[in-house]
């Protein structure tokens, strides 16, 4: 592939994901999924007009500081949104909300505190015993933050898992889309790190790709439809089952 294919495809995965975030917006609009998780619908739709800002940034030809400041903007609002999204996921386990989902938000906070805290001590190791220590990223707060986010992602699965409840398909797919975007991305900085590369074109579409399938997956999950069995025979065995689960999940 040359230079010029890889330029477009650049702007293609810059530009499509982008512009399917509005798709995924209308469909939990139509489903009034938006009501259930306001913050990732929030999501949706700052990242479209931060996108918006940074194509009219480059389109203009502003000065190239004005799309730093921007882009970094951005990215302090995505990490600020993914953990309320993360927060939103686990509640989403319990409806209607009571003082086990205030007890849950509260050990969320804690946990959140520190993996932001152990993602800046394993960032700032990784730049420091690389060979060129002194060449420390501008984002490594931000990845560090990316780090919190990988590991919340995977509580979120074993809270569901913990609990025995089904995970919602529009609750796994943005579990799914947001791990792998932060998985991804934790990683490219890892390669880049040890091995001192400076193919930024490269792992910037990597990212970039990823980004892609997890919007993708975000607009597949969003339509899918709940399907549930009734049995009649066994629905008061299964809502008993359900209230001695939450209930010792309360006393806890």
């Amino acid at each position: 592939m040359n230079y010029s294919q890889l330029i477009w495809l650049y702007r293609y995965l810059w530009f499509a994901p982008h512009i399917l975030l509005l798709p995924v917006a209308a469909v939990m609009f139509r489903r009034k999924l938006h009501k259930q998780y306001p913050i990732f619908f929030s999501y949706l739709i700052f990242e479209f007009l931060q996108f918006c800002a940074l194509f009219s940034i480059v389109h203009l030809k502003a000065p190239l500081g004005l799309y730093v400041e921007v882009d970094l903007f951005d990215r302090i609002g995505d990490a600020v949104l993914h953990f309320g999204i993360i927060q939103e996921l686990f509640a989403a386990a319990l409806v209607p909300p009571g003082s086990i989902n205030n007890q849950m938000t509260r050990a969320l906070r804690w946990i959140t505190v520190a993996l932001i805290i152990l993602g800046s001590l394993f960032i700032w190791a990784l730049c420091y015993n690389s060979l060129n220590p002194g060449a420390i990223p501008t984002y490594w707060s931000i990845e560090a933050l990316q780090f919190a986010t990988c590991a919340l992602v995977f509580l979120v699965f074993l809270w569901y898992r913990f609990l025995r409840i089904r995970m919602p398909a529009i609750s796994f797919g943005i579990a799914l889309g947001m791990g792998l975007v932060a998985s991804v991305d934790l990683l490219a900085l890892a390669v880049k790190t040890f091995l001192v590369l400076d193919s930024h074109m490269v792992f910037n579409l990597v990212n970039m790709a990823a980004y892609h399938a997890a919007v993708l997956f975000w607009l597949y999950f969003a339509q899918v439809q709940e399907t549930v069995a009734v049995n009649p025979d066994a629905s008061l065995p299964q809502l008993h089952k359900q209230a001695v689960e939450l209930g010792r999940v309360a006393q806890l």
